[in-house]
């Protein structure tokens, strides 16, 4: 895995959108470049015009051995702020410095190798998520389940949210974490207030640093090892964790319409199924409440 650090950017999502454009562009094809061509490369970008603004930015890139999951190497872009951060349905992410703000570039090779569905993938980074979170939030007073499709809430509370964009041959997912801070969102949009990892346990701000370390760390060791799992025993693992199962929920579709029923199960090709005046309904995107 190569991992770039900056300090303040407009978004993660947007720096790894130029990357990814930059190495389908030049034709690089990750299989046959080594992990070190590929650095260089991504250090030479940011020589360019394109990348201006972000090179003040720019801290440091580095290479985890530990992940370069054979063939498919996960390039990981990191912030400690984002001045323009983006959440789903085009929503603001208020991207304060301490929490964590990152961007996965994962080649679409990587799912296919494992015989996976490309419309499955929110479903293995939600865990991956929820099981990273699980491993600060420790004490079991604490409900931590799954919001469909992919945040993460404590309590009723969100803690995290994910957002997945496929360019080409290339997935971005972008994921929020708040470690120390909770922003106060006034927008009447959002119905589940934020809340932090600083809520739940016993974290100290002048370890930040090692903290992101270690949750990028734990979402990328869960999902290397999910991904060798079917989608039969991950959707069994998603539907314990999730949010209002076997509930009465209600989803607003992407043409603001509302629909209204039991959230009963997740489909093969990964649309939640529910159940409205007996009859399944498979959603593919939405908002739940």
């Amino acid at each position: 895995m190569i991992v770039i650090n900056y300090n303040v950017v407009s978004s993660t999502q947007y720096i790894a959108l130029k990357i990814a454009e930059s190495i389908n562009n030049f034709d690089i094809n990750q299989e046959n470049y080594n992990i070190y061509q590929i650095l260089d490369f991504i250090i030479s970008l940011h020589n360019t015009d394109n990348f201006h603004l972000e090179n003040d930015n720019f801290i440091d890139i580095s290479i985890s051995k530990s992940f370069t999951s054979g063939n498919s190497l996960i390039i990981a872009v990191i912030a400690k702020e984002q001045n323009n951060g983006i959440g789903r349905l085009d929503r603001k992410w208020v991207s304060q410095e301490g929490n964590f703000f990152c961007t996965l570039i994962i080649k679409h090779n990587l799912l296919e190798s494992k015989n996976i569905k490309i419309s499955l993938l929110p479903y293995y980074i939600a865990l991956s998520c929820f099981y990273a979170i699980n491993n600060f939030i420790t004490n079991a007073s604490n409900t931590i389940k799954i919001k469909w499709p992919n945040d993460i809430l404590v309590n009723h509370n969100k803690i995290c949210g994910i957002l997945i964009q496929s360019i080409k041959n290339t997935f971005l997912i972008g994921i929020g974490i708040n470690i120390f801070n909770k922003p106060d969102i006034t927008d009447t949009q959002i119905i589940y207030p934020a809340t932090c990892l600083h809520d739940f346990c016993n974290i100290n701000k002048n370890f930040l640093d090692k903290i992101i370390s270690e949750l990028l760390n734990l979402i990328i060791t869960n999902f290397l090892s999910l991904i060798d799992n079917n989608f039969n025993e991950i959707k069994k693992i998603y539907i314990s964790n999730s949010f209002k199962f076997n509930d009465i929920i209600t989803i607003k579709t992407k043409d603001n319409n509302t629909i209204t029923g039991i959230f009963k199960s997740i489909s093969n090709t990964g649309e939640m199924q529910i159940i409205n005046n007996n009859n399944t309904i498979n959603i593919s995107f939405g908002d739940v409440s």
